[in-house]
């Protein structure tokens, strides 16, 4: 199977499928809305642990026929296979992971993509992942945000404290070299656990550093 030709003009945004109990179509639709993207397309990338996600896609696609969404199946169980799936299926050169239970800001692609633009080096942009304000008015919930206790750093003080060996792939982006530099996903871990830290950890002994790219929410 020849491997898609890449195009420096577009972005690929990979969402690989977990059993989340969650509206999958408002997130489908969000992808649909991106502003400011210039071209771009979204993989759904899945090993089958959503049963119900076909006829999401095939009512999101009814609703939205220019959606940029398409569906993948991964050829193994687990998140770090279906993001593998969804980079060998990916067209672009800038790729995109974000969770598929992170519903997108309208900008996200936009800001990734400037945020490559600009740095002129390789490098991993990490976007944040916060919760909306109905779920923030939870003081437990509050806490565990501010706190940093959800992903290991604390987005709401990112700006001002920042570790550059942070990685995690609910939200982040780098260029296709960078990924394939490193290794992609280590197939053996099944759930999502320790797939992303690994990767990190081998972006890190390649000198790639993580920026936070604020704007990518």
């Amino acid at each position: 199977m020849t491997a898609p030709r890449r195009r420096r003009d577009l972005a690929s945004v990979i969402v690989a499928l977990n059993p989340h109990d969650h509206d999958f179509r408002a997130v489908l639709d969000a992808w649909a809305a991106q502003v400011g993207a210039g071209e771009y397309e979204v993989i759904v990338a899945h090993d089958g642990c959503r049963p119900s996600v076909q006829a999401e896609v095939a009512a999101h696609r009814l609703e939205h026929p220019s959606t940029p969404v398409r569906l993948v199946e991964s050829r193994a169980p687990g998140r770090a296979a279906s993001n593998n799936a969804g980079v060998r299926a990916s067209r672009g050169d800038l790729v995109v992971f974000v969770a598929d239970d992170f519903r997108p800001s309208a900008g996200l692609v936009a800001a990734h993509r400037l945020f490559h633009a600009r740095i002129g080096r390789p490098a991993a942009g990490i976007g944040p992942g916060y919760f909306d304000a109905s779920r923030r008015a939870d003081p437990f919930a509050r806490w565990l945000e501010d706190s940093g206790h959800i992903w290991g750093i604390s987005f709401t003080t990112a700006r001002l404290h920042w570790r550059e060996d942070f990685f995690y792939v609910g939200n982040a982006s780098m260029f296709r070299q960078v990924f394939d530099a490193a290794g992609g996903f280590d197939e053996s871990f099944r759930y999502d656990l320790f797939d992303d830290w690994a990767f990190g950890e081998r972006l890190r002994s390649a000198g790639v550093a993580s920026r936070f790219v604020a704007r990518a929410i």
